[in-house]
């Protein structure tokens, strides 16, 4: 995305002086969340046009007609699908050609792969062919408890309770 090895930069519509860049942006330099989020909007996009094409299924909720492929929070990425190892390896598929793209690996000592209602052999096959750690639950996702089993109001009350303290103070 920064092609040019001379840079400058605007400050209130006025460029400072000419620089040359050494070794590119760095992990905590601070457009790396922006060009994160850039580059993560184009995995989207392919797991979005497979899920059109059907090739993978994603996690139908309440019964929606439109299925839940994915959520992207900032350099966080949750996919989601079913439980079978032609839909794991899609899913691979998707992460080698974002990979491939955009230069990025995926930090699979990073990542964990959850199920729902699947058998403990089928769990360690389709994580072994994903390559990721089995997780398991309760698991925290950001301030969120995740649960195997249904949401109830009282596994919100603790976020709630945090909202409410932080608009508080």
């Amino acid at each position: 995305m920064v092609s040019s090895p001379v840079m400058s930069i605007l400050l209130n519509g006025t460029p400072s002086k000419a620089f040359t860049r050494s070794c590119g942006l760095r992990q905590g330099d601070p457009l790396s969340p922006f060009l994160f989020i850039m580059a993560a909007e184009s995995l989207g996009r392919l797991v979005k046009a497979q899920v059109s094409k059907d090739q993978i299924k994603g996690l139908r909720i309440c019964g929606k007609d439109i299925p839940v492929s994915h959520q992207q929070f900032v350099d966080d990425v949750m996919l989601y699908g079913q439980a079978t190892l032609k839909e794991a390896q899609r899913i691979i598929k998707s992460l080698s050609q974002f990979s491939r793209a955009s230069r990025m690996e995926i930090n699979k000592g990073k990542s964990e792969v959850f199920f729902f209602n699947t058998s403990l052999a089928i769990q360690r096959f389709l994580a072994c062919t994903l390559g990721f750690n089995r997780g398991s639950f309760p698991s925290k996702y950001l301030v969120i408890m995740l649960h195997e089993h249904q949401f109830r109001s009282a596994n919100w009350n603790l976020l709630i309770k945090r909202i409410r303290n932080r608009m508080e103070n």
